[in-house]
């Protein structure tokens, strides 16, 4: 299965330092964000397809990384106008290939095991398109 996430080139995720700036893009287009409407965009911690003890055994502890399983996913989480920022800010679209038994799928977004995943390819993240070498 494919898995598909933003993040730097270090592997980190958008929602820690860069959350601030990520939120007033999001509503600035017109977006709500996934601390205001838990039930429309991916937040794991309310996501009704995770069970809380999974949730807590490996996205907790730093195990499982958050993601989706198709570019629409992407598209619906984080509008054009943030992935500009996020291209220019160093932010990539990682697509991981996983073993089904190493994804917990939600109802929203997909939680997997990075260590046991391959990085097999990154998009543009503005175009969600292969890239042009």
């Amino acid at each position: 299965m494919n898995v598909y996430r933003i993040e730097t080139n270090q592997g980190n995720g958008p929602f820690g330092d860069d959350y601030a700036m990520i939120e007033t893009l999001m509503l600035r287009s017109g977006r709500q964000t996934h601390t205001d409407d838990v039930e429309n965009y991916p937040n794991p911690w309310f996501d009704k397809g995770f069970d809380r003890r999974e949730l807590t055994v490996n996205f907790a502890a730093g195990r499982a990384y958050c993601g989706v399983i198709d570019l629409e996913g992407i598209d619906h989480w984080f509008p054009e106008p943030v992935r500009i920022w996020m291209a220019q800010n160093g932010y990539r679209l990682a697509v991981y290939r996983c073993a089904d038994e190493d994804v917990l799928q939600g109802d929203k977004q997909v939680l997997f095991l990075r260590s046991k995943a391959d990085l097999t390819d990154t998009l543009d993240i503005i175009t969600l398109e292969p890239k042009g070498d």
